[in-house]
């Protein structure tokens, strides 16, 4: 699970915490099932903890079916999932997390990891929001193309390169949101 979780206070932090705690007892089910439950459990906590301020996460729940080659997830209002072939791929996506619980259902969507072209990429809102020293923000395209070229490189090299040159992007500008990249390869079988 890929999480962003709303705000940059003690309430964003309790509400992080408390999710990656739940994450055990919900990891057998499917993406979606596991996403609705996570919803209904979080509404419950947030009305019982009373927290100052919004408290929900945006996200991607995936299984990796390493036997079949697959990814399944479910969106619940993140960013889409860039494919080194593809692109941007657009996602079903349900509401974010800890809004509403009456009756929420969130979709899945299963991808064949070779028919992306073997190589994906998820990653938090703070990487294309991110401002350079020019103003302007880096912006998914920017994050494709850079993903784009990594595509010959092994991923954990590409991601740290992806890293370097954001940092390049931003230069003495602040950072204002959290920075995730999560890659997915799929790697030929011997």
């Amino acid at each position: 699970m890929l999480a962003d979780v709303a705000g940059h206070d003690a309430a964003a932090a309790e509400t992080a915490e408390w999710i990656q705690q739940q994450l055990p007892a919900l990891a057998s089910l499917a993406p979606g099932i596991a996403v609705s439950h996570l919803n209904a459990k979080l509404v419950g906590h947030l009305e019982r903890a009373a927290l100052e301020g919004p408290a929900f996460a945006t996200g991607l729940w995936g299984v990796i079916d390493a036997g079949e080659q697959t990814l399944t997830l479910s969106n619940f209002g993140h960013p889409n999932l860039l494919s080194v072939d593809q692109g941007s791929l657009p996602l079903d996506s349900g509401l974010p997390i800890g809004i509403l619980d009456r009756g929420i259902s969130y979709p899945q969507q299963t991808f064949r990891l070779r028919d992306l072209g073997g190589r994906v990429l998820a990653y938090t809102d703070g990487i294309t929001e991110q401002f350079g020293a020019d103003g302007h923000m880096f912006g998914p395209d920017s994050l494709l193309e850079l993903f784009r070229r990594s595509r010959t490189e092994p991923l954990a090299e590409a991601v740290r390169r992806m890293d370097r040159e954001l940092t390049a992007y931003r230069g003495e500008a602040l950072v204002k949101d959290d920075q995730t990249i999560l890659g997915i390869d799929l790697l030929a079988q011997a």
